[in-house]
């Protein structure tokens, strides 16, 4: 690699770099430690090579130092301000956060060695750096953006939309979503994510309502402003507390019920007053023992090779969850067959006969139709004009 000069020099200057150069061409297996000091032991031998092209300009390798100078910009990490240095890291934040990706993603090992191929002079930005900085620094360029946009938009509307509603995390901590949607005057449908704010405490209908409209006002939007030339709605959940919380006196905009939400309530409703409750409570113990068991889910997709059926695994009902009953009983219809020859095999009181067979069959005819209006209704990239029905069809 070097001239007998160069390596005189490197010698003098450094004798532990000596196997750098004699063993360059040489490659073994080494341990992550090992590596490490090779590293270091290379950035010492790039600089002292720098000190001797210094030194020795008029050197008669001319074309030898042109060569070792390119290798060593090759092997250069990134400064912080460089251009392609800056455009990974701006897409390794947007990856971040678009796929919701952890921040500690910068320290899994094989992270690392993914951009370590795509470019190993890339210096990966700490988890710090990520959560102090570039992440936050995201977020107020892209909501600086939006609210510019927002803000044309609003010049030329007639009418916005807003929906929210309130989750709990599975750490059992509150939040609060919030959304907007409008047509422009070109009849582009847009939706907005505003915010999605953490929100302890009581969540009374005055509480509710005082963080809603400090979270619309955050985007210069009045909702107590009686003089705005828009038209403002709020289309949500039946709950009491944001019911309570959109009655508020003295507000400019008017509250619509989903016509979603209420479809569901409806079909609650006719659970309760139908005999579908213990069918319903037998088929939930099925779908749980087959879910939970691992003996008993190994059986069914057995049975389920066996028959030619879709190897799909039973769907439980969660009350809280839209069509959750259609579709585990649609689920259910669908692997019956192999339910009837596993079924046996399971606990006595769980057992399925010909006429529970049937009000599946019915059930899953009924509510099939409620299933494809909620899925239609619930679009994003659609809106219906229904205004005024949604009482009706619950009272």
């Amino acid at each position: 690699m070097a001239s007998g000069s160069m390596l005189k020099y490197i010698q003098t200057n450094n004798s532990e770099l000596n196997s750098i150069v004699e063993d360059e061409d040489e490659p073994r297996e080494v341990s992550e430690q090992q590596t490490e000091q090779t590293i270091e032991k290379k950035d010492k031998f790039t600089v002292i090579l720098r000190k001797y092209l210094k030194i020795n300009p008029n050197n008669k390798d001319t074309s030898q130092q042109q060569d070792i100078m390119k290798s060593m910009s090759k092997s250069e990490k990134f400064s912080a301000n460089n251009k392609k240095a800056k455009l990974i890291t701006e897409r390794i934040v947007e990856m971040i956060a678009l796929d919701y990706q952890p921040i500690s993603i910068v320290e899994d090992y094989g992270f690392k060695r993914v951009i370590a191929a795509a470019e190993d002079r890339y210096v990966l930005p700490s988890r710090k750096l990520l959560s102090q900085k570039l992440i936050p620094e995201l977020y107020a360029n892209k909501k600086k953006l939006l609210m510019t946009e927002i803000k044309m938009d609003l010049e030329n509307i007639k009418s916005i939309s807003f929906t929210f509603d309130l989750w709990s995390s599975q750490a059992q901590q509150s939040y609060i979503s919030l959304t907007c949607h409008y047509l422009t005057n070109k009849f582009k449908l847009k939706n907005k994510t505003l915010g999605c704010s953490y929100f302890p405490g009581e969540h009374t209908g005055n509480v509710i309502y005082n963080k809603i409209k400090t979270m619309i006002a955050e985007w210069n939007i009045e909702i107590e402003n009686s003089n705005s030339n828009i038209s403002i709605f709020f289309v949500t959940d039946n709950a009491r507390n944001i019911s309570s919380a959109l009655s508020h006196s003295g507000s400019n905009f008017e509250h619509i019920s989903c016509t979603a939400h209420t479809l569901q309530l409806a079909i609650n409703d006719a659970v309760k007053e139908s005999n579908m409750t213990d069918l319903l409570k037998r088929c939930k113990a099925i779908v749980t023992h087959y879910n939970h068991s691992n003996i008993a889910s190994e059986r069914l997709t057995e049975t389920q090779k066996r028959l030619n059926l879709a190897p799909h695994k039973l769907i439980q009902m969660v009350n809280t969850r839209w069509n959750s009953i259609y579709l585990m009983l649609q689920r259910m219809l669908e692997q019956k067959d192999a339910i009837l020859i596993d079924l046996p095999k399971i606990k006595k009181g769980q057992l399925l006969f010909a006429r529970d067979w049937n009000m599946i069959e019915s059930y899953v005819i009924l509510l099939k139709p409620v299933f494809e209006a909620t899925k239609e209704l619930s679009r994003e990239d659609f809106t219906y004009i229904i205004y005024g029905t949604t009482n009706h069809l619950y009272n």
